[in-house]
């Protein structure tokens, strides 16, 4: 994680440890090994999760090269909910206010995390 710490940055890294402490992911995880691009609309500001070994191997400040990436953008706020649970993200998403550049397989893993995770 870089040194400019944000409430964002902060809710992924809650996040990250979440996801890998949760054993009942593991198997919705695997063979999915994307990078994911979590991206603060209109800032520059980006963060990769990188997945890999069925977890969220670690989260980068810089991009890393992959063939399968999976991309989020929205405002900061809502990125923030939507990695913390308070916002479900296919509502999110259907509302226009997350943007998620990803195939159908991968829309069905994120939205199988969050169920798994929050129910939602």
């Amino acid at each position: 994680m870089s040194a400019h710490a944000s409430p964002l940055a902060e809710t992924l890294l809650q996040f990250h440890d979440k996801v890998n402490a949760d054993s009942r992911l593991q198997s919705i995880l695997r063979g999915w090994e994307p990078v994911i691009v979590v991206e603060v609309l209109g800032t520059g500001w980006k963060r990769y999760l990188v997945v890999r070994d069925c977890r969220i191997a670690e989260i980068r400040s810089n991009g890393e090269e992959s063939p399968h990436v999976v991309h989020l953008l929205a405002e900061e706020d809502v990125l923030n909910a939507v990695f913390d649970g308070g916002l479900n993200p296919t509502e999110a998403f259907l509302n226009g206010d997350l943007q998620i550049f990803a195939n159908d397989k991968d829309q069905v893993k994120l939205d199988a995390i969050s169920l798994m995770l929050w129910g939602a």
